[in-house]
């Protein structure tokens, strides 16, 4: 006979379980770049550097754009007295000195061309080995300048035999390299008489040194032969300085 009417529909089954995940697919293309940002603060978003060199003391800005800028801390004209010190900070190198006494008493300085051996024991000396370098009886300038040379020279004669101790008069000047500069301190004069056997000469010279000048003290003998020494130990004495 003829096909019945459709039923109803009946209620839908519960979901199956997932399947498994499928291979991840290719990437897509990349997008379309995205409209620039709004500028940063630049109050806020500083890129710059200031750094200074220790050796020169030249100070150097680097600015936004990367461009420098220096500034000069020490001048480059002549007679600058100013120095870059080891931080690169501006030093003042004056007013830096020595002072030493003698410990000898045993050298006869009445005699033409002897070095006298004043630097004995050192006071003080400042900057270290950086400005004065003692050896033996000399004393080393290590840098180029101008100084203020003093000596003080306390004088003993010493009895002899005969009568070359009677009227001695040592001479003192202060010499650059061996060689005699300025004043000669003349001043040595023993009667060696009634009690007079002592004497002094006192010397100051301002002189324009080098590095590596060596700078003595050299006695002369202008009177009678006899025996000159230093009178005591500490009692004669050797002062620098660097003016400039």
């Amino acid at each position: 006979g003829a096909t019945g009417a459709t039923g109803l529909t009946g209620a839908n089954g519960t979901d199956g379980t997932d399947g498994a995940v499928g291979a991840t697919g290719l990437t897509g293309a990349n997008g379309t770049d995205g409209a620039d940002g709004a500028d940063g603060d630049p109050a806020t978003n500083i890129t710059t550097n200031l750094v200074q060199n220790t050796t020169t003391g030249v100070i150097t800005y680097t600015n936004e754009v990367t461009a420098n800028q220096t500034a000069i801390v020490i001048s480059a004209d002549a007679n600058n007295s100013i120095a870059a010190g080891s931080d690169g900070g501006a030093y003042l190198k004056i007013n830096l000195g020595g002072r030493w006494t003698n410990s000898n008493t045993s050298t006869n300085l009445n005699s033409n061309g002897t070095v006298a051996p004043i630097f004995g024991t050192e006071d003080y000396k400042d900057g270290g080995a950086s400005f004065y370098q003692v050896s033996g009886n000399t004393l080393i300038i290590v840098e180029s300048g101008r100084y203020d040379i003093r000596a003080n020279l306390s004088l003993l004669g010493i009895n002899s035999s005969g009568s070359s101790e009677a009227r001695t008069n040592a001479n003192a000047r202060i010499a650059i390299n061996g060689t005699a500069i300025g004043a000669r301190g003349a001043s040595g004069y023993i009667r060696y008489a009634s009690n007079q056997t002592q004497s002094s000469i006192h010397m100051s010279e301002i002189l324009e040194l080098n590095a590596n000048d060596v700078v003595t003290i050299l006695m002369y003998r202008e009177a009678n032969s006899g025996t000159v020494r230093f009178n005591a130990a500490g009692e004669s004495s050797f002062i620098i300085n660097k003016l400039r």
